[in-house]
C-alpha cells in the first residue's frame, strides 16, 4: 500500500513538473529569417536588412551571411515593415508582416538589380 501510494505521489508531480515546462516554453517573440538572393536566385552576402515594428518605430539591422542567410529572432509580436538593400540591386520594401507568439516568418527575398 505505501509503495503503491508513493509510486501515485511521484507520478503526479512528475506530470505537474511537465505540465509546468510547457507553460513556461510560451513566449511573446517570434522570429523573421530568410535568403537574401539576386534574380537569378544566386545568394547575396552583406544585405542591410532592416526590420521596423510598426509599434514602436524601433528598428532592428542584420546582414546577411556569406550564404544570403538572415536571421532576426526574439521579435516581439507585432506588425513589422521589411526593408533590404544592396549596393547595384533595387531596394526591396515589404510592409506589414505580421508576428505572432513562438512564430517563425519566413522571408525569402529576391533584390533586382
Amino acid at each position: 500500500m505505501v509503495n503503491s501510494t508513493r509510486r501515485i505521489t511521484v507520478l503526479s508531480v512528475m506530470a505537474l513538473v511537465i505540465g509546468m515546462g510547457s507553460l513556461f516554453a510560451q513566449t511573446d517573440r517570434g522570429t523573421i529569417t530568410g535568403t537574401v538572393t539576386d534574380s537569378s536566385g544566386a545568394r547575396i552576402a552583406g544585405a542591410a536588412v532592416n526590420i521596423t515594428a510598426l509599434s514602436t518605430g524601433i528598428t532592428t539591422k542584420v546582414v546577411s551571411n556569406a550564404d544570403g542567410i538572415y536571421s532576426l529572432p526574439n521579435l516581439q509580436i507585432g506588425k513589422y515593415n521589411v526593408s533590404v538593400e544592396h549596393p547595384g540591386f533595387k531596394k526591396y520594401t515589404q510592409e506589414g508582416i505580421v508576428l505572432n507568439t513562438g512564430q517563425t516568418v519566413g522571408m525569402d527575398i529576391s533584390l533586382q538589380v
